[in-house]
């Protein structure tokens, strides 16, 4: 029987499947399986604003500087100049006024025709061609509508024709089979990736979508030469790195003022709490925006875009082990999520604010790096008065993936000094295909003054920043976009533990496993060593064996084991296999013997108090003295198995050590964390295999110890 698919109810991937499957193969935008009811309009989102300060309406301004309490929509057109490609989205976030559920917004967004409009007669035709003569290219309507949608009445062929249905850059061409036929309007847009093709008018221009038309715009901070970039501040040195690039402004001449960052955050307080906005186009899934303890720059949290119990951004249905279900059809949909910060404003600082973030991702492999890209976080800047926003940086800059590393990303924001801005950590796919990865990580977001961090061009200007102690270090950033570089104080360790320190008494973990310390750096250390607490049982062999079992095949051959004061590992005695009158394991017989503990309990499983298992010292000398190791018959081999009651589980043999120690002592150590709690017995057993070549010592023991040892490599 296959597994269940995780999950439960109308929000599992297999109940939403068989929904999409039951309510049609248009696009659902919600049908639960509860009541049957009707699903909503598709392209209509919802948008819910989370506490802090909600983003102003179009019909009722609110001023830059002025927080409010009250939460109220937000009705953002998509294909409004500025914003990021139309998508149906929701905002989700608590609602103070009922528990109505979310609020609905019309996002008024196009659906996609630009693609649709590429399908051609042909293919509702079922691809003949042999009834078209005309040039005028038939297309698919963005409803699924065809030709056969269009108007009936005659029409001169190759002019201009009225469609019963219209829709953003399309436009009735009469065919000359005298039907009006939907068909692109040449250089009309609906989204700002639209005009990527075309090229600008100047380096520090970009076009964008106004009005279904490609528009250009002009970069905020962008210069052609150094004229371009006077901010009239005696406290700032301008520079035009290259013409293209972003204007620097590094702070000079002037005491920069002791101001905290504008904006901070490592997540340890959610999203609620703060205010923040998530936009999300398929509220149904459970791929989102989450504050996850999976991986983090510093503990314990990060901003995760992805499943937060799966660990993937595909939405496809996935089985209990989170593995996908071979389910016809089930590809998953693409995922488009934004996450905004609360508002920050910026103000006046001499050289204005820069915005330093990290990243860590795992999304499929880069391709061209160009517009079409897949599986990118970019970063928008945006008015949160006018709602206009503009692109600041992209996980393109750290190529995307960074291989299993955190990477810190980059931005200047002095071309938005006196404004109220949000930052806006938008994913989208794109597509619906290889989605299976574990997506993108955000954290330690940090808003401060250029001029904390100043301007430099190694580490070695950037040497005593402020905040730089043994768990950071100072750095030279690279701002994206050419806006120069900015010192700023980076973890040692990105992604791991640690803890600054005076002094050894700060660095206590609690592990009785680790010797605790303060290095010359400033952190904490933590070497481990073995430790041996609650012991469940323990012997150096000191008094006699009278405690054990003793196996013997042969009990009147001499050998077996016994106690020897002729070489200990600790103490003065330990116990060996041989005939004392000529110390080996000779006989003329085949050597079969073991030596079993009493029975006894470990303890309990423990991550801070070490592991569990068995420690013991052993010098072992037998005909693989010296020799290459190959024994498949099992000649001159001691083992250690876990007795309890009539089952004996081998845990270890002497194939470890090559058959051999040459003679010397070695330190063995054995984890036995699956008898935690558990009553058991250790026996030690040696066997010869035959009777030739036996003139050797043989095995000793020493030292053994079973409970808590130090954590096994």
């Amino acid at each position: 029987m296959s597994p269940l698919p995780r999950g439960s109810g109308a929000t599992s991937r297999r109940a939403r499947a068989l929904a999409v499957l039951l309510c049609g193969s248009l696009v659902v935008v919600a049908c639960t399986e509860d009541d049957g009811g009707p699903a909503p309009a598709p392209d209509v989102p919802m948008e819910v604003i989370l506490p802090d300060v909600a983003e102003p309406s179009e019909d009722v301004p609110a001023a830059p500087d002025v927080e409010t309490d009250l939460l109220s929509t937000v009705e953002i057109d998509p294909d409004a100049p500025g914003d990021a490609p139309s998508d149906d989205t929701s905002e989700v976030g608590p609602d103070t006024e009922d528990d109505a559920g979310p609020i609905g917004d019309v996002a008024g967004d196009a659906g996609g025709a630009d693609t649709q409009a590429q399908d051609t007669a042909a293919d509702d035709a079922g691809g003949d061609t042999s009834d078209t003569s005309s040039d005028v290219v038939l297309i698919d309507a963005p409803d699924g509508s065809s030709d056969e949608d269009a108007s009936d009445e005659p029409c001169t062929p190759g002019e201009p024709c009225t469609l019963e249905v219209s829709w953003d850059c399309v436009e009735g061409i009469c065919t000359s089979l005298q039907t009006c036929a939907p068909t692109p309007i040449p250089g009309c847009c609906t989204k700002d990736l639209d005009c990527t093709s075309l090229d600008p008018p100047s380096a520090c221009a970009t076009f964008t979508c106004v009005n279904n038309l490609c528009t250009p715009e002009a970069i905020p901070g962008c210069c052609t030469t150094v004229a371009d970039c006077s901010d009239n501040e005696p406290c700032t040195l301008d520079q035009c790195p290259q013409p293209g690039a972003l204007c620097v402004h590094c702070p000079a001449g002037c005491p920069c003022p002791d101001t905290p960052p504008a904006f901070s955050t490592g997540f340890d307080e959610g999203f609620f709490a703060l205010g923040w906005i998530i936009s999300d186009a398929n509220l149904g899934d459970e791929v989102g925006w989450h504050v996850s303890e999976r991986r983090w720059l510093r503990p314990p949290y990060a901003a995760y875009i992805g499943d937060a119990d799966c660990g993937t951004y595909s939405n496809a249905p996935l089985d209990g082990a989170c593995e996908p279900l071979p389910l016809p059809g089930e590809g998953g949909t693409k995922i488009t999520s934004t996450l905004k910060t609360p508002s920050i404003p910026l103000l006046y600082q001499p050289g204005g604010h820069v915005v330093l973030f990290w990243v860590w991702s795992e999304v499929d492999p880069l391709t061209t790096g160009g517009p079409g890209e897949t599986d990118v976080l970019s970063v928008r800047v945006q008015d949160a008065f006018t709602q206009e926003s503009w692109p600041l940086t992209s996980s393109l800059a750290v190529g995307k993936n960074t291989d299993g590393a955190w990477a810190m990303l980059g931005a200047d924001l002095s071309p938005w000094t006196g404004l109220n801005v949000r930052l806006q950590f938008h994913f989208d796919t794109l597509q619906n295909l290889d989605n299976l990865h574990e997506g993108v990580y955000i954290d330690d977001i940090q808003v401060v003054p250029r001029c904390v961090g100043g301007c430099c061009t190694s580490d070695v200007e950037c040497q005593g920043l402020a905040l730089e102690d043994g768990c950071s270090q100072a750095k030279c950033i690279e701002l994206d976009g050419g806006a120069g570089n900015v010192c700023a104080a980076v973890p040692t360790k990105p992604g791991e533990l640690c803890q600054s320190c005076s002094d050894d008494g700060e660095c206590s973990d609690g592990n009785p496993c680790t010797a605790d310390s303060c290095s010359e750096a400033g952190t904490c250390e933590h070497a481990v060593f073995c430790c041996f607490e609650e012991n469940a049982f323990a012997t150096s062999f000191e008094e006699s064996l009278t405690d054990f079992y003793v196996g013997d095949s042969n009990p009147d051959d001499g050998v077996g084991w016994k106690l020897t004061g002729q070489s200990a590992a600790l103490g003065f005695s330990s116990a060996w296999i041989a005939d004392e009158a000529t110390s080996t394991y000779e006989s003329g017989e085949t050597v079969d013997v073991s030596l079993t503990t009493p029975t006894f309990n470990l303890p309990a499983s423990s991550e801070v108090a070490g592991t569990l298992g068995l420690a013991f010292w052993l010098n072992l000398s037998t005909e693989w003295d010296g020799q290459q190791y190959s024994n498949p018959a099992g000649i001159d081999r001691l083992s250690v198995s876990v007795v309890q009651g009539p089952v004996a589980t081998e845990v270890w043999s002497s194939d470890a050590v090559g058959g051999s120690t040459d003679g010397t002592w070695q330190p063995i150590e054995i984890e036995l964390a699956q008898w935690a709690e558990a009553p058991i017995q250790i026996r030690f057993s040696f066997k010869s295999g035959d009777a030739v070549n036996n003139a050797f010592v043989g095995p000793i023991i020493d030292a053994i110890k079973v409970g808590r040892i130090c954590p096994l490599e």
